[in-house]
């Protein structure tokens, strides 16, 4: 059958039949919920993000690990991790960005242009603080800058960085130098109060 996520899948006939009937004798296959995503992965004819999600579920639950929902969320038996592979990966990150995209749209509905007449410029009405929070995530850039302290204890400046970057930490190579001088010194200086010892 053919399967958003590796393009061909065999599912046997007998596996069908054990997990549809409730007779399979893998743990969490008879499980209503698995038997449910299962027959609708060998008849969805969707073939949009509703298969992908559906697709996913399906390999998931039968190679990785089956998840038991009766005492919290637990898994039936040990998942099996490696089974996890990189298109399910890529698959999982398809499926949450239209998720995030979806549920951003979604809450973006109470947000109204509005023209102020008496200060003559364009504004926004926002219906509720969910709302207001959407809208700055709708407005968020992945290039945007932000100010962080220098890590030189010495130095007491901020400096632009990407909100990407994690490894800029000093305002420059000159503060950099700076730190990584002291953190010698004071290093060769307990080394000789130790020989001294």
């Amino acid at each position: 059958m053919t399967d958003s996520i590796y393009g061909n899948y065999q599912l046997s006939v007998q596996e069908y039949n054990d997990i549809a009937g409730g007779y399979s004798t893998k743990p969490g296959f008879n499980d209503l919920l698995f038997r449910n995503i299962t027959a609708l992965y060998l008849n969805l004819e969707s073939s949009g993000i509703e298969r992908k999600i559906t697709d996913f579920l399906f390999h998931y639950f039968h190679d990785v690990g089956m998840l038991n929902f009766s005492n919290g969320l637990e898994y039936y038996e040990e998942p099996k991790l490696d089974a996890f592979t990189k298109e399910m990966k890529d698959s999982l990150v398809e499926i949450a960005r239209h998720i995030i995209g979806e549920e951003i749209n979604a809450n973006l509905d109470g947000i109204h242009p509005v023209y102020n007449a008496d200060t003559m410029a364009p504004s926004w009405k926002v219906d509720n603080l969910l709302c207001a929070l959407y809208f700055s995530v709708f407005y968020l850039k992945p290039d945007l800058e932000l100010y962080r302290p220098c890590d030189n204890p010495n130095c007491g400046k901020y400096f632009l960085v990407k909100t990407t970057s994690t490894k800029t930490r000093y305002c420059s190579t000159e503060c950099c130098n700076r730190v990584t001088q002291a953190r010698y010194r004071k290093k060769r200086r307990e080394r000789e109060e130790l020989s001294a010892q």
